[in-house]
């Protein structure tokens, strides 16, 4: 049925059946031994959209090679790329780990309320113009929350081809008969697609904003990139350096460890920038480390 007519070695019935069952039949049940080897016989037919993801020539594999699956999730999720920001500036984890061993700066971000709920501004390419090319501008950018757990959020491969050409998965879930898998979701405006376009997003969320339980405490925060017709990010590394005004940026506070010798060189950037913008309400924080506890807390600096 699917994939069958793709696949060009022979093969014996019990596996042709077990593609069929695969391909065609949500209930169908395999283990990893199993469905290892039906990604194995399936090779030829994935690598050759690997190989149009990736601008390269299909191949074939030799007896007892393994195909490397790695450019699967491209067909699923399309590139991302996070920011990691924190709600907990007192974490002894946070500075060890992200702030060079307490002789780092944490930055102080405002935020702001936007259609898509809380967020930060930078200005970032939303729109295109013929005359004038990419457009930056001033937006939002909603703040996701990680989900701390101990389980892998759950991916079905076949329900979650979701960066692929309709056209392709058209044929894909489609036998040589006319046959629909039980999978296929037509691309159009129904009930049914807007539902799976709706769940397919939200699973991406869920992929993005995972990290594993022992992280918990980091209380993590994620603006997400991911690649659109606008931008590519992978391509365009440049463009994942996003700007802000420095109006967003509230304040500073210095590690434990930094040295005065690199506080007067930042100040010295921090006052010149607000002598050019007129701001007035910049503000140092220090962390200072309690002796007995071994904990953070922030004072306010006066100076």
């Amino acid at each position: 049925m699917l994939f069958e007519i793709k696949i060009k070695h022979k093969l014996d019935k019990p596996i042709v059946k077990l593609i069929k069952n695969l391909a065609m039949n949500k209930e169908h049940k395999v283990g990893s031994d199993e469905l290892r080897l039906y990604l194995n016989l399936l090779h030829n037919s994935v690598i050759e959209i690997v190989g149009r993801i990736n601008g390269v020539s299909v191949f074939t594999l030799k007896e007892k090679e393994v195909v490397d699956f790695t450019k699967l999730e491209e067909m699923v999720f399309p590139k991302w790329y996070i920011a990691s920001f924190c709600k907990n500036c007192t974490n002894t984890r946070n500075w060890a780990q992200y702030g060079d061993s307490n002789k780092g700066v944490c930055l102080i971000y405002r935020t702001h309320h936007g259609a898509l709920g809380r967020g930060l501004r930078f200005k970032m390419c939303h729109e295109y113009s013929r005359s004038k090319g990419r457009i930056y501008n001033n937006y939002i950018e909603p703040l996701h929350n990680v989900e701390y757990s101990a389980e892998h959020p759950e991916i079905n491969f076949f329900e979650t081809l979701g960066n692929l050409p309709g056209k392709m998965v058209d044929e894909w879930f489609h036998d040589s008969k006319g046959n629909a898998s039980t999978y296929y979701i037509k691309h159009d405006n129904s009930p049914d697609w807007l539902r799976w376009h709706r769940e397919y997003w939200e699973l991406f969320q869920k992929i993005v904003g995972y990290k594993g339980k022992d992280w918990k405490g980091l209380e993590e925060e994620r603006i997400i990139l991911e690649n659109s017709m606008l931008v590519d990010y992978e391509y365009e590394p440049s463009e994942r350096k996003i700007k802000y005004d420095f109006d967003e940026l509230r304040g500073i506070i210095w590690g434990c460890s930094v040295k005065d010798t690199q506080k007067n060189k930042i100040r010295s950037i921090i006052n010149e920038l607000c002598a050019i913008t007129g701001r007035t309400d910049f503000e140092f924080y220090q962390a200072v480390r309690e002796p007995s506890s071994h904990e953070i807390r922030i004072e306010k600096e006066i100076y």
